[in-house]
């Protein structure tokens, strides 16, 4: 048997909110907690001992995957100009080192705040600043095969398994922030109605099934469904079913800031597929108060003598208990949970 465990989360935000023009206004106290250890402890060991710190109660968690993958919802980018809009989100400038730190190996760039800052200026200096970090990325591209790229997939090669990973957003916010050839900009689902027939979805699906010939499982993120609802809508129902139709293996959905149901597909007794609908927040910088319960998810991908499956491990977090922005563990009754069988 050859398997691999990856560790799973949410929302990202290693920054936080920057427009005065809403009722919550500038909120950037985690980006004074990163600036505190850097200036007390020096470059890197300040960001050393503030990972420490942040992750002090899931690094359990973590360390047993071979790496974690997560949403990331904002660029990391020196721009000032922002697109209006109630939450406009950017990075701290260190976040690509501190993403390398934390273990994450791979982010999505997929959603609906990407472009808040700069718009195609600070997506491609995220992109930069996460290739210079070694850090993954899907769902966006940039330069002259920007569609291609932003449509296109990750693999990783992990305990002698083969995962591709795709990223695309159902949000687009502006619209202009859709990738294509010449133009920076992301993975995403423009069309509305008759959305099936659509260009960007079937390129998307089609990019899917060749996938399939080279990795062993096929993983999407994806940003879809209402902000800040339990339950999902109908569309994410229906984006995600076409995934597990097209036989994706994981689907990871992030954009609620809470948790939502989960799907889970057996064939024998075995776990073959799994949705997950919504993830809520990870850490999450520009909420100052508590924030609703989230989910870290340890996956492990199962391969013997040809048989493909999964098992999966669920962690209730609380992303920002007490003003910390360290996510804690709790344990929800079992009359609590929400979960599909198929």
């Amino acid at each position: 048997m050859v398997e691999a465990s990856v560790a799973f989360g949410g929302d990202t935000l290693f920054g936080g909110y920057y427009s005065p023009h809403t009722d919550f206004g500038i909120q950037e106290e985690l980006n004074r907690i990163i600036d505190r250890s850097v200036a007390e402890y020096g470059y890197s060991e300040g960001i050393t001992r503030f990972v420490d710190h942040t992750l002090f109660f899931i690094q359990p968690i973590l360390d047993r995957a071979d790496y974690t993958v997560v949403n990331l919802e904002g660029p990391i980018t020196g721009a000032t100009d922002y697109v209006i809009k109630y939450f406009p989100l950017k990075q701290h400038p260190r976040t690509a080192d501190i993403l390398r730190e934390s273990g994450i190996g791979l982010v999505s760039l997929a959603n609906n705040h990407t472009y808040d800052f700069g718009e195609e200026r600070g997506l491609e200096d995220t992109i930069r600043q996460l290739h210079a970090a070694g850090i993954g990325y899907v769902g966006a591209g940039m330069g002259e095969d920007s569609f291609r790229d932003a449509f296109g997939c990750s693999f990783k090669d992990s305990g002698g398994l083969t995962l591709a990973y795709f990223g695309v957003t159902d949000i687009l916010h502006p619209v202009e922030m859709l990738a294509r050839n010449g133009k920076t900009g992301v993975a995403g689902l423009p069309v509305l109605e008759r959305y099936r027939e659509s260009e960007h979805l079937n390129h998307l699906l089609g990019n899917i099934r060749r996938a399939k010939e080279e990795a062993d499982f096929i993983v999407v993120l994806l940003h879809a469904g209402p902000w800040k609802g339990m339950e999902p809508n109908d569309r994410q129902h229906e984006i995600i079913d076409l995934l597990l139709a097209e036989k994706v293996d994981v689907v990871i959905c992030s954009h609620s800031h809470v948790r939502q149901p989960v799907k889970k597909v057996f064939y024998d007794d075995l776990l073959v597929q799994i949705a997950y609908y919504g993830m809520g927040n990870f850490i999450f910088g520009g909420q100052r108060s508590d924030q609703m319960p989230g989910l870290i998810v340890l996956i492990t991908f199962h391969k013997e003598n040809g048989l493909k499956y999964l098992s999966a491990e669920e962690y209730p977090i609380v992303p920002n208990q007490n003003m910390t922005f360290q996510p804690s563990i709790f344990s929800l009754n079992e009359d609590e949970e929400k979960s599909e069988e198929e």
